[in-house]
C-alpha cells in the first residue's frame, strides 16, 4: 500500500485514466479498494457469446427506472437485451383471439440496426403492444427506460430520446431476464380444448457487452434511490456474472453448464 504521510492512497491515475494496480517489479504497491466482497473480482464488462442469460433480474416498471451501460459487438444478432412478455391465445367459434398480453422488454433489431422498447398490456381480444425505436450506436452507450417519465433514452456523444406511451401494466407479468426475455405463453387450439403452455426465461438471446446495470426508484417528477447496482464480476468459484452491491446478491448464468465471458479486470 502507498502512503502519503499517514494516509492510505485510495486512487491512482495515469493522466485522466484510473489505475487499479501498481507494481514495482513483482511487488504489488497499490490495489484499488474493491466494492465487492472478498473473493469476488470486478471486471470491466461481461459478454454473452455462449448465448445464456440471467433470469429473475430487476427491471423497469411503473415505479422503477432501469439504466444500462452496454455495447453491441460486430457479431451481435437480433435478440432481447432484457425484459419479459406474456401471451395468452384462445380459439373461440369466431377464430383465434388474444385473450391477454403483457410486454415489457428492450430488444435489438440487427437488420434495422435499432434498439426498441416494446411494451403495453391487454386483457381483451385486442393486443395493446407498442414499440419505440432508436438507431443503435456503434460504440458504448447508456440506455434509460423510465415509464414514470415516459422516457426511453440512449446517450452517446449525442443524446437521442423517444417517448414511450405508458407503463407495462401488471397483467400476468413474469420475472424479466437479462441477455434474453422471459417468455410465458398459453395457447388453446380448439374452443374447448386443452391448453399448451410454453415457459422459458431464455427466449430471443442476445450477445453484447454489459458494463453496468442499475435500477432506481422513479416517479413522474423524481428519480429516487438506487435500489439495485449490478457490477460485472467473477465469483470466488470462478463463475462470471453480476454482483448487486446494494442487496449483496450474485446473479449468474441461468444455464449452469454455460457461462458468460469476463472482460479485463477493472
Amino acid at each position: 500500500m502507498i502512503y502519503i504521510g499517514d494516509k492510505k492512497t485510495k486512487k491512482c491515475y495515469l493522466g485522466d485514466d484510473s489505475i487499479s494496480r501498481v507494481y514495482l517489479g513483482d511487488e504489488l504497491l497499490f490495489a484499488k479498494m474493491s466494492r465487492l466482497p472478498a473473493g469476488y473480482t470486478e471486471v470491466e464488462y461481461i459478454s454473452n457469446p455462449n448465448l445464456t442469460c440471467i433470469s429473475a433480474i430487476p427491471f423497469a416498471n411503473t415505479t422503477n427506472r432501469v439504466e444500462i451501460d452496454m455495447k453491441l459487438g460486430e457479431d451481435s444478432a437480433s435478440g432481447n437485451i432484457a425484459g419479459a412478455y406474456f401471451f395468452e391465445y384462445w380459439y373461440a367459434t369466431s377464430g383465434r383471439h388474444t385473450r391477454g398480453s403483457s410486454n415489457n422488454r428492450i430488444y435489438y433489431n440487427a437488420t434495422e440496426k435499432q434498439i426498441l422498447v416494446c411494451g403495453g398490456r391487454s386483457t381483451t381480444s385486442t393486443s395493446a403492444s407498442w414499440s419505440r425505436e432508436i438507431p443503435a450506436p456503434d460504440g458504448k452507450f447508456h440506455v434509460v427506460l423510465d415509464y414514470a417519465k415516459t422516457l426511453f433514452q440512449i446517450t452517446t456523444d449525442t443524446t437521442t430520446e423517444s417517448q414511450v406511451t405508458s407503463g407495462p401494466g401488471t397483467y400476468k407479468m413474469y420475472s424479466p431476464s437479462l441477455f434474453a426475455a422471459y417468455q410465458y405463453s398459453q395457447t388453446r387450439y380448439t374452443a374447448g380444448g386443452s391448453t399448451t403452455t410454453t415457459n422459458t426465461p431464455k427466449f430471443g438471446v442476445c450477445n453484447f457487452y454489459l458494463y453496468s446495470y442499475r435500477v432506481y426508484e422513479s416517479s413522474a417528477d423524481l428519480t429516487g434511490n438506487l435500489i439495485y447496482d449490478l457490477v460485472p464480476c467473477i465469483s470466488p468459484d470462478k463463475k462470471v456474472g453480476l454482483y448487486d452491491v446494494i442487496n449483496n446478491k450474485f446473479y449468474g448464468s441461468y444455464v449452469t453448464t454455460t457461462d458468460f465471458v469476463a472482460g479485463p479486470v477493472a
